[in-house]
């Protein structure tokens, strides 16, 4: 099948999950070209540069004022002649909401009904909207339209609220990554029999044998990934381990990544006297996550509810920390409990519940057997639910439904 993807800057560290669903399209064979609105300015992943995916990106250069989009939509409607009503329509009533002409519109509908493609896979459901539209004015009708919503693009609701009627309309498939999600979507007029769900996968250097050392005899090395923004909780996270301090557990802790709660982060690490158990290590590469990760024993997220009710959804990470072996422990906010099995890999409390969470973690610390027994539970799990085979198997089922 020929497939354009379409997402945001590309190709960001923060959203590997895309360039990993491009290569395994394209290592079954699919001929896929990737639109994105802009070139991101972060380093490449290596699956980015080993796969060569910037030389199958094109890249929506921004209109630099009112002249450049007035060519941009001269050059549109000298190709879509047709169109020319529908669009200053669409305009004019854009400026009466005091909306921003939208360049990327005409843009894309330049860019893509050049080739025919099988299937028009978008990635946030904001940037499919433009592609709904170009579908209402006759473009783009060969091609299945499938949307996939990560979560921000719509939880804890969506503004405005009507942003989304003309994708229900013109979309065919629109595709959730977790159960939590489906639901929220349900709540809020998503069409059910539009809705599919397909989690991310895992990177597939996750799924190479791994090398951890025995640890029975070392601290327990606890880690935390992901954004520094209140929904993940990294206060909390920090605050567990100064309990677990007080309870005798001989632990270190890694706290990964950077964001807006990293100065209350490192004020709180020495307001508990943790120094010299913590390492906050700021933004890291994908590597370096990977490696932090090798080097630990227990994940834990401890996520939550921010103030405008938002909770994480898929949360990647704790299904790529069971695939190197870790036990999840986290709760049941949002999706990211999905991937854990109770017990099994991992174990599942309540929002807030910090004393479960430290139990938990007491339980395994003393019972390095059974941690051992869950580690490899774990690691077996996502091989088997989220490898990038598993996931892309699904999405080729999507793509050729009707």
């Amino acid at each position: 099948m020929k497939i354009a993807v379409i997402t945001d800057a590309f190709p960001r560290v923060s959203e590997l999950f895309i360039a990993t669903q491009i290569v395994g399209l394209m290592e079954r064979g699919h001929e896929v070209r990737i639109y994105a609105s802009s070139r991101s300015d972060q380093s490449q992943h290596p699956i980015v540069k080993q796969h060569r995916l910037m030389e199958h990106a094109t890249f929506a250069d921004g209109c630099t004022g009112y002249g450049h989009l007035i060519r941009l939509l001269i050059r549109f409607w000298l190709r879509y002649p047709r169109t020319v009503v529908a669009s200053l329509r669409h305009i004019i009533n854009q400026k009466r909401r005091g909306e921003s002409i939208n360049a990327v519109l005409y843009l894309w509908g330049l860019l893509l009904p050049r080739q025919h493609f099988d299937v028009v896979h978008v990635h946030f459901g904001y940037n499919a909207v433009p592609l709904a539209t170009l579908r209402q004015w006759g473009l783009l009708r060969e091609s299945r339209l499938v949307v996939t919503f990560h979560g921000c693009d719509f939880m804890p609701r969506i503004l405005p609220p009507d942003q989304y009627d003309s994708l229900f309309l013109q979309a065919d498939a629109l595709i959730h990554v977790t159960q939590f999600a489906m639901g929220e979507a349900l709540k809020q007029g998503f069409p059910e029999a539009k809705m599919h769900l397909v989690p991310c996968g895992l990177n597939p250097e996750l799924e190479q044998p791994l090398q951890r050392r025995p640890n029975a005899n070392r601290p327990l090395h606890i880690a935390f990934v992901g954004r520094l923004i209140d929904l993940k909780k990294p206060i909390t996270f920090i605050e567990i381990i100064a309990q677990l301090q007080q309870q005798g557990v001989n632990c270190f802790a890694t706290l990964i990544g950077d964001g807006p709660l990293m100065e209350a982060c490192q004020t709180r690490v020495a307001e508990l006297g943790l120094d010299k158990v913590f390492n906050l290590t700021g933004a890291c590469t994908a590597n370096r996550v990977q490696a932090l990760l090798a080097e630990s024993d227990v994940f834990l997220f401890p996520g939550g509810h921010d103030a405008s009710g938002r909770a994480e959804n898929q949360g990647c990470v704790a299904q790529e920390a069971q695939a190197m072996g870790l036990p999840v422990v986290c709760t049941t906010v949002g999706g990211t409990h999905e991937s854990v099995r109770q017990g099994h890999t991992g174990f599942i409390l309540p929002e807030g519940d910090t004393a479960g969470m430290v139990e938990r973690i007491v339980w395994l610390d003393s019972h390095r057997e059974m941690l051992a027994l869950m580690s490899r539970n774990a690691r077996r799990h996502a091989l088997q639910h989220y490898s990038n085979d598993t996931i892309i198997a699904k999405l080729e089922q999507i793509y050729t439904q009707h």
